[in-house]
């Protein structure tokens, strides 16, 4: 009886493709393992199987196993001959990464994308989805966020939107992104705020889906889906979110797609709670628990603690919430660490971002500081919940970070005109509204790598790298006028609402003012003026004045380096 003679490694490749093509991951793993395991692999068809088996693996959700195996396909994949595939590597590993909580790696890979990124739009475009995700999954939706605006910026209006992967993917990994703005801004106690990014969650979904549709590609189409349905939810239509759960449970299960599995399981229980069925809930709930066990992602497992507290207080089992909640809790604690741990190592501020490669040295002298001060930061919190903004302790650690600037810094404080008014006659509810809208504001006219914090009271702070002193009067005059030229009348009838900004400069080479007031006082003292002279203008302290006459005959700088709104078009880790 004739043996049939096992197939050829190149054979197995043609198979693992094939199975790749039909979303049937694991298989298409399981073959283009064993075809490199082959001794007779032709050498042109090993990069593309390498590169297959890490796709199967991360499609399939295998996230561990795609850091485990990613050094050892980069070191095959070499950036001189294999530009595109080595792209793709660092890509889905910095996505890998970001699951896994490793943040570092998440961001230095990300960082390597955008370089071979260089002037390629499409893949700048994927490569700003990837440092997006780092900042989302270390906490930061809003820096996430703009990144991810950049990238929209970035494609081309022309193109068939029915045909661009990187539109489908900016505007799904958006949505989810604010989705988790969203739940950060209602567990801040911001509703409106909450309310109007689920709105815009849902939109991005809703745009997403029939380009998912129109591909007819599974991967893409359950992810969408699955957000759509989260946003569902938390609008109030948990009905129609199951229904939209249902189709894309079913081809998740049938592709072996295990990640995203669960994560819709758990919006299949919040949508449970939502409908009043919290033992169904509970059910479910435990049941992804028990089967995800300790595996990534961990954001699904702070999904699931959090629901499965929620479940449980619905019930009135108070011991069981508790438990819940303190597992959601730890969850957290530990991506803060994480994220602060990644921020001091690597240096990853907006400013850092673009010089990562010039202040590499460095940052290997100061990566023993910052190592000491992460478990102190660890329990810090950072950020203003009102606003979003860093508060005044983000921005003491920010400032030690620029304490010797590589280039001019704009130090601007800007505080709210005759705010106490405001409080006094309209109330603090409007006086909180117009400071998170004055925030939004400030936000919107900055670059990624801008510093912005509340400093205290009305007052805010802008740290504007690599601006020289005009280009820096137009940024505050900039805003000035958007926040004197905004419908304020919405918030409360006959409401005004303007600002009063001071400007300093700061130079390389000066003396470093590591200390926070040091590096504020003569913006502060130029604030002060602008107030005594009658509020709603921008003065500039005296050392800027003498300066800009003594600097006539400099070169103006570049478009890219002066320009906050053509900034933001360009990569954030370009060199």
């Amino acid at each position: 009886m004739a043996v049939s003679a096992s197939p050829s490694s190149s054979e197995l490749c043609h198979q693992a493709q094939a199975a790749f093509d039909a979303a049937e991951f694991a298989r298409a793993e399981q073959l283009s393992a064993a075809a490199l395991a082959g001794p007779d692999l032709p050498p042109e068809q090993r990069v593309p199987t390498v590169c297959l088996r890490m796709n199967a693996l991360y499609r399939q959700g295998a996230l561990a196993a795609v850091v485990e195996h990613l050094a050892g396909a980069l070191a095959e994949v070499l950036p001189e001959a294999h530009t595109p595939e080595r792209f793709e590597l660092l890509r889905m590993g910095s996505m890998a990464c970001c699951e896994t909580r490793r943040f570092e790696e998440a961001l230095r890979y990300a960082h390597e994308a955008m370089v071979l990124a260089g002037e390629d739009n499409r893949r700048r475009v994927l490569a700003l989805n990837a440092q997006a995700a780092c900042f989302e999954r270390m906490g930061d939706p809003w820096q996430a966020s703009r990144l991810m605006e950049a990238a929209l910026a970035l494609l081309d209006p022309q193109d068939d939107p029915t045909k661009s992967y990187p539109r489908l993917l900016t505007l799904n990994n958006l949505c989810a992104t604010l989705l988790g703005m969203f739940h950060i801004l209602r567990d801040a106690g911001e509703p409106a705020d909450a309310q109007a990014v689920l709105e815009r969650a849902h939109a991005g979904a809703l745009e997403a889906l029939p380009l998912a549709q129109a591909r007819g590609e599974i991967w893409p189409l359950v992810f969408i889906e699955g957000n759509l349905a989260e946003a569902q939810v938390h609008l109030g239509q948990a009905e129609r979110a199951l229904l939209t759960l249902t189709a894309a449970l079913q081809r998740a299960r049938a592709h072996g797609f295990k990640a995203q599995t669960w994560a819709m399981r758990c919006t299949w229980g919040e949508a449970c709670l939502v409908l009043g069925r919290a033992r169904e809930a509970e059910a479910e709930l435990e049941d992804v628990l028990r089967e995800i066990g300790t595996q990534q992602p961990v954001a699904t497992l702070m999904r699931l603690h959090h629901a499965l507290y929620r479940s449980h207080a619905a019930q009135g089992n108070v011991a069981r919430a508790l438990h819940s909640l303190e597992q959601y809790l730890a969850l957290e604690r530990q991506r803060t660490s994480r994220q602060l741990q990644a921020q001091s190592r690597v240096l990853v501020t907006r400013l850092e971002m673009e010089q990562t490669r010039r202040l590499v040295d460095r940052a290997r002298d100061e990566a023993r500081e910052h190592r000491r001060r992460a478990d102190a930061w660890a329990d810090a919190a950072l950020r203003d919940p009102l606003t979003g903004l860093l508060n005044r302790r983000g921005l003491t650690e920010r400032v030690t970070a620029l304490a010797r600037p590589v280039a001019p810094l704009a130090v601007v404080m800007v505080d709210i005109d005759h705010f106490k008014l405001i409080n006094d006659n309209h109330g603090h509810a409007v006086g909180d509204a117009v400071l998170a809208r004055i925030a939004t504001l400030l936000r919107a006219h900055l670059r990624p790598e801008d510093v912005l914090a509340r400093f205290g009271g009305e007052e805010f702070t802008l740290l504007l790298s690599g601006l020289d002193h005009t280009k820096a009067v137009e940024v505050c005059e900039r805003l000035r006028q958007g926040v004197e030229g905004e419908d304020w009348s919405r918030l409360g009838q006959g409401l005004q609402v303007t600002l009063s900004v001071g400007l300093s400069m700061e130079h390389p080479g000066q003396v470093a003012r590591s200390n926070l007031a040091d590096l504020l006082s003569p913006a502060d003292a130029a604030l002060y003026r602008a107030k005594r002279l009658g509020r709603n203008r921008v003065e500039v302290a005296d050392a800027v004045v003498d300066e800009a006459a003594d600097a006539v005959a400099e070169p103006e700088p570049s478009a890219s380096a002066a320009d906050p709104n053509a900034a933001i078009t360009e990569s954030p880790a370009a060199p």
